[in-house]
């Protein structure tokens, strides 16, 4: 659970992953029985830390003090009770050394001027300045990006049925306070964030983005409200970030071994940068080689509990995490409502003075991934023959000509009496709807665990 979001707090944590070989069943609320392979932890830094994990999507990940970290794992090798499993090792890089992993799949950045634990690669130094980052950080908030966040107060771990519903008018109140920035009162363990980047999970854009005339919907661009000049920088500060890191292979678009795979994929990171560059999401005529990202959320950040980044794409060469953190000045220039805003009352109700930190997380999206390979297939099948290629046109470019669904099948007028009798409002989740005939499936943003022992390694169950 969300205990505070208090800027003490942060200078205190340490980022916990588990690699695990298996997490439990594919059934809901299955006991997993395995300890992970391996445990990382990273200890967070204020002044600003850049960092690349891998496999979230699947590897349980959380945040605890950093004295409890130790106290449990330190010059301990876990040994599981199951003789056939390997020994469970365990890795802590504190926020006073650089880190490269063997396999490149682990990097920690705290100061590009320290030494690196693993001398085996090479750190591009001028390129990886911490410093120049959290200027142009800095100066995204000098153009609004304060702005662009909003409350969220969905807590990154599982809560029980007394609290969902007692959270519901919270998580109004601050969804609308949050566009207004008025000062009023707020719940300190909430998240100022935004997300943007391809997406599922708003049905609002759904009836504007089907792909077949079977209802299939492609990904579709969500830009995050944020001003136009701070996007741009956003843009510029991501590919300096890929250009210094090119040698670790991150967001590898030529990993899947398919050129029009790959092809489709580069295409889809075009337009989301020429979205964030100029607000045009159907421009993919720009360069971006160093713009392999579909996915990003800048954040404060703060505790979070045990949980797996369900969005993240899962393919070979396409998991990996970027996050770079840094400390912004807390002052009239950088959150520009000013003091009487709601931002600066969240600030002063958890303790920050002088200033903030602020995360940039970049991400591939599984969204993407699954389509691109739908798309690739269906072209496939649509070459052989010119009866499959007729089939092909009439499932997919001809679903718009045959039935319009942004006007008929996606509107209450088209069903006016079963719409209005059955339509239930959403007043909140992950996924962005106003109405529903009947409850939508949809992506969880993330997959939450529940503790059921604290030993030496934990057991976890998913919802």
């Amino acid at each position: 659970m969300i205990e505070s979001c208090s800027q003490f707090h942060f200078r205190e944590q340490s980022l916990v992953s588990f690699t695990t070989t298996s997490c439990g069943s594919s059934k809901k609320n299955t006991l997993s029985t395995h300890p992970p392979s391996c445990i990382h932890s990273i200890e967070r830094n204020e002044n600003g830390q850049i960092y690349v994990m891998n496999d979230l999507h699947k590897n349980p990940h959380f945040t605890l003090k950093t004295s409890d970290v130790l106290s449990l794992y330190r010059d301990t090798t876990l040994s599981s009770i199951d003789s056939n499993l390997e020994e469970t090792q365990y890795l802590h890089v504190p926020k006073n050394c650089n880190y490269i992993s063997d396999d490149k799949s682990l990097l920690v950045i705290n100061d590009q001027s320290l030494p690196t634990s693993n001398a085996t690669t090479t750190i591009t130094k001028d390129q990886l300045s911490i410093r120049k980052y959290t200027q142009l950080i800095t100066e995204m908030f000098h153009y609004g990006l304060s702005e662009s966040l909003t409350f969220n107060t969905k807590k990154r771990s599982v809560s029980s049925k007394a609290t969902k519903m007692s959270s519901i008018t919270k998580r109004m109140h601050s969804k609308y306070e949050g566009r207004t920035h008025r000062k009023s009162s707020i719940d300190k363990k909430s998240l100022p964030m935004c997300n943007m980047g391809w997406s599922l999970t708003d049905c609002n854009e759904y009836g504007g983005n089907m792909s077949t005339i079977a209802g299939t919907v492609k990904p579709f661009l969500k830009k995050g409200n944020i001003p136009l000049r701070a996007s741009r920088i956003l843009v510029q500060l991501i590919e300096l970030l890929l250009k210094a890191l090119d040698h670790l292979d991150i967001f590898n678009n030529e990993s899947c071994d398919d050129m029009m795979i790959s092809n489709e994929r580069r295409r889809m990171q075009r337009l989301f940068k020429s979205f964030l560059n100029n607000g045009d999401k159907y421009n993919d005529k720009c360069d971006a080689d160093f713009f392999r990202v579909e996915g990003i959320t800048i954040i404060i950040p703060s505790n979070i509990g045990l949980h797996t980044d369900n969005l993240n794409c899962d393919r070979k060469g396409m998991t990996s995490v970027l996050s770079i953190n840094c400390q912004v000045p807390l002052n009239e220039d950088t959150i520009v409502s000013g003091r009487d805003s709601q931002l600066w009352n969240w600030f002063t109700e958890n303790g920050y003075t002088e200033s903030f930190n602020c995360s940039i997380i970049c991400y591939s999206r599984r969204c993407v991934g699954n389509y691109v390979h739908k798309l690739a297939s269906s072209y496939r099948i649509a070459e052989k023959d010119s009866l499959r290629n007729c089939i092909h046109w009439a499932l997919t470019t001809g679903v718009g000509k045959a039935i319009d669904y942004k006007s008929h099948v996606w509107n209450n007028s088209y069903f006016p009496n079963v719409f209005n009798n059955h339509k239930k409002k959403r007043v909140s989740g992950t996924f962005g709807g106003d109405y529903m005939v009947v409850p939508a499936a949809y992506d969880k943003m993330v997959s939450a665990f529940v503790v059921l022992s604290i030993t030496k390694y934990d057991f976890y169950t998913n919802f």
